[in-house]
């Protein structure tokens, strides 16, 4: 029964390995291609890159924080865009109600890639829904406290999905703004064992973003 029970697990880890490799390769082959995509674009509407700022908050975090990134977009379309992005989220504090001790610190690293639709309404100006993934690397900075229970800082990468509504105005011949509202859903695999670890396992990391850009045209 125990050697049944080892041999699922064993099968699961290497699924789990398999499958994060797959969606590393995935994401980092479609970013190379994003400079080519958006050089074929050129007739169709070209393109941007550009920076953005905003604020994200994941769905039990005491609080939230910053964010900072660059982007590249290439229109494949006039109405379809496919934007990848690399950004820096600040530390969100998350306290855990079962030990007396100052509150464990995450912060993320995420590639993504989205698909952006966009639906002209005034010229200059056009709305968008936007779907996509990302690889999201998870920075855990446990208190001094953690020491004692065999906690070590640690980093862990996983996938995670994301859905957006914003919307982007031309403000010059080659200079654009953007809006955007984004839910990510992120389900960090943690090592689970004692109370402390189950809880930390369990926690809600799902998170809302606002965030803003500007981008040069090509």
């Amino acid at each position: 029964m125990n050697t049944e029970k080892t041999h699922s697990s064993r099968k699961g880890q290497q699924q789990g390995i398999a499958k994060r490799w797959f969606l590393a390769a995935g994401t980092g082959l479609a970013m190379a291609s994003l400079p080519v995509a958006a050089h074929a674009a050129g007739a169709t509407g070209g393109g941007d890159y550009g920076i953005h700022v905003g604020y994200m908050k994941a769905a039990e975090a005491e609080d939230g924080d910053v964010l900072i990134g660059g982007h590249i977009e290439a229109r494949l379309a006039p109405a379809l865009g496919i934007q990848a992005a690399v950004d820096y989220n600040g530390s969100e504090t998350y306290p855990l109600a079962s030990v007396d001790s100052p509150a464990v610190e995450v912060r993320t690293i995420p590639v993504t890639l989205s698909a952006r639709l966009y639906l002209p309404v005034v010229s200059g100006f056009s709305p968008f829904l936007a779907a996509g993934g990302g690889w999201y690397n998870v920075v855990y900075d446990f208190p001094q406290q953690f020491e004692a229970l065999g906690f070590d800082d640690e980093t862990v990468s996983t996938f995670g999905w994301h859905l957006g509504l914003g919307g982007k105005w031309r403000m010059a011949d080659r200079v654009s703004i953007y809006g955007e509202g984004r839910y990510t859903f992120l389900d960090p695999d943690k090592k689970l064992g004692d109370d402390v670890q189950q809880e930390i396992g369990e926690l809600d990391y799902d998170r809302s973003n606002i965030i803003a850009g500007l981008s040069l045209e090509f």
